[in-house]
């Protein structure tokens, strides 16, 4: 009869398997201390993005309705984006289309943010800003879509919405 060694042994087998170490503890530590860095740095910079990128579009705002004010809209096209030019309404002439809205509305008064966006993708960041302005015959919801180029916006696309229009 043939017997085997193990079933009488009293020492248990051993499958390769240690006590667990400390070390395994520490890894899992350092990874979340990592990982929250890393969200950390992404919010912040979410966060800058947003205020720089307000601070940016109020002061090109501002610029665009100088220009606008002043008759100026060749300026405000040669300091557009080079995609500007079929941004507007029905593909308009926008030379024809910023001399037409400024005789409905007149000059451009005072403007408050009511919302932005901005939009990081496909090589291009895009900031879309939507203003409540006060014109001189009325009020009207502007909508900019700026194009950042390093500290730089260059209009991208304009919209004004205003019953003073009809």
């Amino acid at each position: 009869m043939a017997t085997f060694s193990s079933l009488g042994s009293s020492r248990p087998p051993d499958f390769g398997y240690g006590a667990r170490s400390k070390r395994t503890g520490a890894l899992w530590k350092w990874s979340l201390a990592i990982t929250l860095a890393v969200s950390i740095f992404y919010a912040w910079q979410c966060g800058s993005a947003f205020v720089n990128g307000r601070a940016l579009a109020d002061t090109a705002v501002r610029e665009f309705h100088e220009e606008f004010n002043q008759g100026r809209y060749q300026d405000i096209l040669s300091g557009a984006n080079k995609d500007f030019s079929g941004q507007v309404t029905n593909n308009e002439d926008p030379v024809k289309f910023f001399s037409g809205l400024h005789a409905k509305l007149g000059d451009a008064g005072p403007g408050t943010l009511v919302s932005m966006k901005i939009d990081v993708g496909s090589g291009a960041t895009l900031i879309v800003c939507e203003y409540n302005t006060n014109f001189a015959d009325g009020s009207a919801v502007e909508t900019f879509t700026w194009k950042k180029t390093g500290d730089r916006l260059t209009l991208y696309g304009y919209n004004v919405e205003s019953s003073a229009i009809l």
